[in-house]
């Protein structure tokens, strides 16, 4: 197993948890193909997931400019793309799935954020919020966005 399958491995497992710690009932994972990760079910709902994980850190150019400095911010950044193939990848769908977990996992930061569906390829969130998340009100105001 390549290490970006095994880091998804680690994310998918780690929302697993957090789902049934979140109240969520009937956690079951997908098959490979399947334009979700993992579908769960919470008051009497089932809601379709796709889990996107990283552990990187990346340093974006801040532009906000003091004293003629300009300043870098630290980020986490998850592509939110599906793969079609080996050598294709597309954008999900309404349908495909009901809403994103974000997992960060750099071994600092183990944090999931939960985000409704967008059809946005590219999420970034800098370090300093992730630190401050908290994983159940992301949860409980995505699904009070979904319905």
């Amino acid at each position: 197993m390549n290490k970006n399958a095994l880091l998804g491995e680690k994310g998918e497992a780690f929302v697993r948890y957090d789902l049934y710690k979140q109240g969520a009932t009937n956690v079951m994972s997908s098959w490979n193909g399947c334009s979700y990760d993992l579908v769960f079910q919470y008051n009497k709902k089932f809601y379709k997931a796709q889990v996107k994980t990283t552990e990187t850190i990346l340093t974006k150019p801040d532009y906000r400019k003091q004293q003629n400095k300009t300043y870098t911010k630290k980020v986490y950044r998850w592509q939110t793309n599906k793969s079609i193939s080996k050598a294709e990848v597309g954008s999900y769908e309404k349908g495909d799935t009901n809403l994103f977990a974000l997992v960060c996992l750099d071994g600092s930061i183990e944090k999931i954020i939960y985000v409704p569906f967008t059809k946005r390829t590219d999420i970034t969130k800098s370090v300093n919020k992730i630190k401050n998340v908290d994983t159940s009100e992301t949860f409980k105001d995505t699904l009070k966005g979904i319905n």
